[in-house]
């Protein structure tokens, strides 16, 4: 979906993809970040961040917790992160970024809650009182710690097995029950998803419970608590900042915006740019059909399912414009290989190089990070081999 974007607006990184796996300095089935880009694009969210009174966390878990990555937007102006769990906290936070939301989509296990708080997370998110009770049990005073709740309303909805919070009938007694508790202090608010693609409209749309999230908002801060943070995440990109603030919003946690792979990018040109592909390469042929190396071939279902594309190739020009349909393998299989469906004319042989474009969510895949800098200078260079929980890999040995 994501290809002819890449090809449109970023070229030199399906041909550095195919130069560096040509050479042999970066693995097949392999995520190419492009660091170049992802510090363009975390720049423009810091300075929209900046200019509309927002905080802005990057969300790193989709680009597997890549340490270069990180510094890169750390050096761009976002010095704090959003941990989907703990698995992602102690990457990001030794990666040296801030821990700025914790808990929201994973709750911290009983027996990690004082690791966290060793992480100092600006706010923590909590679905009930134990998990409450238990942060505050832990915190050792004078310190405090910022406490956000999940909340709900009646018609919220939430993707299945996302369910949680707490409901916004009783977020006063909420409120002052957390505020009472030792060591804490009642932060603000959040749930999930705020706002969502519009597949028809071609625009990003805010949800229901983005609205539940502005009324609670309101009647909190006109009984006591003006400060009040406000989470709103979800298909989170510049374009919507400026409305988000007008809205009461504080907080913001780019994603797939970091790397321009919001499903509206594939439509629209938006100021980000797109910052990565997947390399593959082909292995064999069977029945005629060229089968290339899979591992991080998990599409983000953003989309109904649609025709695959990949550029394929030894050479970089050439492979730009040889884009060859891939059948993927079924989401409840081991995505081994892809099968290639070249057309009369399309050329694809053992040994050529396979770049895909897609929404990818590395964390989940066994796939390789690439970080290359020097690509949009045309002098594409690796800056390291990673794993997709941040570790740093020898390659090709271990």
């Amino acid at each position: 979906m994501f290809l002819n974007q890449i090809a449109k607006r970023n070229p030199k990184l399906i041909q550095a993809a195919v130069e560096l796996h040509q050479k042999g300095q970066i693995p097949s089935n392999s995520y190419l970040l492009d660091l170049d880009v992802i510090s363009h694009n975390a720049k423009i969210m810091a300075e929209e961040g900046r200019k509309y009174g927002l905080k802005v966390f990057a969300m790193t878990k989709q680009i597997g917790r890549n340490p270069a990555a990180i510094e890169a937007m750390i050096k761009a102006g976002i010095d704090a992160g959003v941990c989907v769990d703990m698995n992602d906290a102690r990457p990001v936070h030794h990666a040296g970024m801030k821990i700025g939301h914790l808990g929201h989509l994973v709750q911290v296990p009983a027996w990690e809650t004082e690791a966290a708080l060793k992480m100092h997370p600006m706010y923590w998110t909590v679905y009930n009182f134990e998990k409450a009770q238990a942060v505050s049990e832990a915190v050792q005073l004078p310190g405090t710690q910022n406490i956000m709740t999940r909340i709900y309303g009646e018609g919220d909805s939430f993707y299945h097995g996302h369910e949680a919070g707490f409901c916004v009938d009783d977020i006063m007694e909420t409120a002052e029950r957390i505020e009472g508790m030792k060591g804490l202090r009642f932060a603000g608010i959040s749930t999930f998803p705020a706002q969502l693609y519009d597949a028809e409209a071609k625009r990003v749309e805010p949800t229901r419970n983005y609205g539940t999230l502005i009324r609670t908002a309101d009647r909190l801060r006109k009984n006591g608590y003006p400060d009040l943070e406000v989470n709103a995440p979800g298909t989170t990109s510049s374009h919507i900042f400026e409305r988000l603030a007008r809205d009461g919003v504080t907080q913001v946690e780019p994603g797939h915006g970091l790397t321009g792979t919001t499903p509206i990018h594939a439509y629209e040109e938006l100021p980000e740019l797109p910052g990565y592909v997947y390399v593959s390469e082909i292995s064999h042929f069977y029945g005629g059909k060229p089968y290339c190396y899979g591992g991080g071939m998990y599409i983000d279902p953003v989309f109904d399912p649609y025709e695959v594309k990949a550029c394929v190739g030894r050479e970089a020009d050439a492979a730009l414009q040889n884009r060859i349909s891939c059948e993927m393998p079924d989401a409840k299989a081991i995505d081994y290989y892809g099968i290639l469906q070249p057309e009369k004319g399309q050329k694809a042989e053992v040994g050529d190089t396979v770049v895909f474009g897609f929404r990818a969510q590395m964390f989940v895949t066994r796939a390789y990070v690439a970080a290359v800098s020097g690509i949009s200078k045309g002098r594409p260079k690796v800056e390291g081999i990673y794993f997709t929980d941040g570790r740093k890999v020898g390659w090709p040995e271990w």
